[in-house]
C-alpha cells in the first residue's frame, strides 16, 4: 500500500508540477535574426528563389507598459541564377517589421505588427508562439 501511495505522490507531483518542466530559453534577444526565402512555385528542382529577407532583433521600446523587441526587416539580393542567396548576404535595405514581446513566465510570445507593412494581416496584438 505505502509503494503505490509513493507512487501515486510522485506521479501527481511531476504532472503538476513545473520543476521537472524542460527549461524555457528566452526566444527574444537582440542580433538573433531568420532568413526566409519564398519560392516560385510549381516548379520542378532546382527551385528558383524570388524573394529572400532576414528579419533581426534590434532594440526595445515600451508601449502600454509592455516591453517590445524592434524586429527589421532587411530583403537580400540574390544571385543572378536566383536558385541560392548572394554570399556574402547582401542588405539592399532596411525597415522595421514589427514588435514583438515575450512572457516568459506563461511561455508565449506576442507580436503587434508595425504600421504600413506586410505584417498587418492583423493590426492589433496576437498570440504568435505558445510554448506552454
Amino acid at each position: 500500500m505505502r509503494i503505490s501511495l509513493f507512487i501515486l505522490i510522485v506521479f501527481f507531483l511531476t504532472c503538476c508540477s513545473n520543476l521537472f518542466a524542460q527549461p524555457y530559453y528566452k526566444l527574444l534577444k537582440n542580433g538573433r535574426n531568420w532568413i526566409y526565402t519564398q519560392m516560385a512555385p510549381g516548379e520542378e528542382p532546382p527551385v528558383h528563389i524570388v524573394l529572400a529577407f532576414a528579419l533581426s532583433m534590434q532594440g526595445d521600446t515600451i508601449i502600454q507598459g509592455n516591453s517590445y523587441k524592434k524586429i527589421y526587416q532587411r530583403p537580400l539580393k540574390l544571385n543572378v541564377n536566383s536558385t541560392a542567396i548572394q554570399n556574402p548576404k547582401e542588405i539592399l535595405n532596411t525597415y522595421i517589421y514589427a514588435l514583438m514581446r515575450e512572457d516568459t513566465f506563461a511561455r508565449k510570445v506576442y507580436m503587434l505588427p508595425f504600421k504600413d507593412t506586410v505584417s498587418m494581416c492583423q493590426p492589433t496584438e496576437h498570440l504568435l508562439y505558445d510554448f506552454s
